[in-house]
């Protein structure tokens, strides 16, 4: 999977909310959030924080400060991160 480019408008918010996810508001009721290489468009607020909680809890797995071995809402967000990339991620985000 190639890094996908994001262009973004002067006018909107763009906020690193850690080393690998970062936030984009781009009206009022419309965010995105980028986390890696995954792109995840057309969020509506609770959509964003959700996706921002599972991007950051995520990271903190990968980087070892949670013990996915012994968690297993961690063993099930993993599994539901790896099947996104081919399922959600670009059935929403990719237009035709």
């Amino acid at each position: 999977m190639s890094e996908q480019t994001l262009y973004i408008d002067p006018s909107e918010i763009q906020v690193k909310v850690s080393n690998g996810v970062t936030l984009i508001q781009h009206d009022t009721n419309t965010f995105s959030v980028r986390y890696g290489q995954c792109l995840m468009t057309r969020l509506d607020y609770n959509q964003a924080a959700k996706e921002i909680g599972c991007a950051i809890m995520h990271e903190l797995t990968v980087d070892g400060w949670i013990d996915a071995d012994k968690n297993q809402y961690a063993i099930d967000a993993q599994a539901e991160l790896n099947n996104a990339d081919n399922d959600y991620y670009y059935s929403k985000n990719h237009h035709k």
